[in-house]
């Protein structure tokens, strides 16, 4: 019986062995989502303390592409300009995220609220929403590479 029982433990540690081994794909799926929620809530945070100008370079992708409500794709030198431009004040906060398998990719939505002064000084302020496509760089930051909005709904309506 001893024998057996020893044989078996060789057998269940030799299995055991072999599945960590195995080249089966690991899903890093959730675990990129979190971190892509934490980087969006950070993306926010900068935003509200410091400026969206600021934000939005600090956490951008090379070759990154803005699409603004209403407006074509944004990059290169037109991003850079478009980016120079955002003197207003602009809250958002992200409500889902996903992330690929390969956990170096995904995307979170969220609301955001607009404040600003327009050009006959009154205040404006708008409400839309959201979404961020956010890629892992090399050295393991998440940066955005798409971000889109549009208008709407008001905040009572979601």
């Amino acid at each position: 019986m001893k024998r057996n029982f020893g044989v078996l433990v060789t057998v269940l540690l030799v299995l055991t062995a072999l599945g960590a081994c195995s080249d089966a794909p690991t899903d890093y799926s959730a675990k990129a989502a979190q971190e892509i929620l934490e980087a969006d809530q950070e993306f926010a945070w900068l935003a509200e303390r410091s400026s969206v100008t600021h934000a939005f370079n600090t956490y951008r992708a090379e070759g990154a592409v803005l699409l603004p409500n209403g407006g074509g794709p944004l990059r290169g030198e037109a991003l850079e300009a478009a980016l120079e431009t955002m003197d207003y004040n602009l809250e958002w906060a992200p409500e889902e995220a996903w992330g690929a398998a390969s956990g170096d990719f995904g995307v979170s939505w969220g609301y955001w609220t607009l404040r600003a002064i327009d050009p006959e000084g009154n205040p404006v302020v708008r409400h839309g929403k959201y979404s961020t496509v956010w890629k892992k760089n090399a050295e393991g930051e998440w940066r955005w590479v798409m971000d889109m909005g549009n208008d709407g709904p008001l905040p009572e309506a979601r």
